[in-house]
């Protein structure tokens, strides 16, 4: 490659290419770009992603976003497809019936790797300390807490398989008073 009067030239392709980025011969060959396919590029994989955020819809009806989850109850985050509201914008891509609304889970559509988190508004524990947890097929996952009047979060990272479920909820053992606001409490995962 040389670079004479600021023009940049590439020279053993077969002839001269004075701009790199639109090549079309290499070594005496025309190269057709949509003969390109990224399952002929030895060591090119494509993958599809994965990912959900999801808030509660109270805000939407309108009712309180103050919520009591009884012990082993699940957050109510029923919403996925609130594109618009801001500042959290709910999502569930490629598939939106990976994200069970009436269930508030989501179902892991191809085995791999993922990372799921929380952020939620803990208003107060009236019967217990907070505790709040990852459920996967209805096993906890991971669980944390202890703090009221706060905002909990959580990250939690591994391999899962195709068709397990995830969803957050109550592990303390009593009820856990919550508020839901789309601003405060959401739960994502890709």
């Amino acid at each position: 490659m040389t670079t004479v009067g600021g023009v940049t030239t590439i020279a053993n392709t077969g002839g001269s290419v004075t701009d790199p980025l639109n090549l079309s011969t290499l070594n005496a060959s025309t190269i057709n770009v949509s003969l390109l396919n990224a399952d002929e590029i030895e060591g090119f994989t494509q993958s599809t992603e994965y990912g959900f955020k999801s808030t509660c819809d109270y805000e939407s009806i309108p009712i309180s976003t103050i919520v009591t989850i009884p012990n082993g109850g699940t957050v109510p985050f029923n919403e996925h497809s609130a594109v618009g509201v801001s500042p959290v914008n709910a999502y569930c891509i490629p598939d939106v019936l990976a994200y069970n609304k009436g269930l508030a889970e989501y179902t892991i559509p191809v085995s791999g790797y993922y990372l799921f988190g929380w952020r939620i508004f803990v208003l107060s524990s009236p019967t217990s300390i907070p505790h709040l947890r990852f459920t996967i097929n209805n096993s906890v996952g991971v669980q944390v807490g202890e703090y009221a009047s706060n905002n909990e979060s959580c990250t939690f990272q591994g391999y899962f398989v195709a068709g397990n479920t995830i969803k957050v909820a109550n592990g303390g053992s009593g009820s856990i008073d919550l508020d839901l606001a789309r601003t405060r409490s959401y739960c994502y995962g890709h």
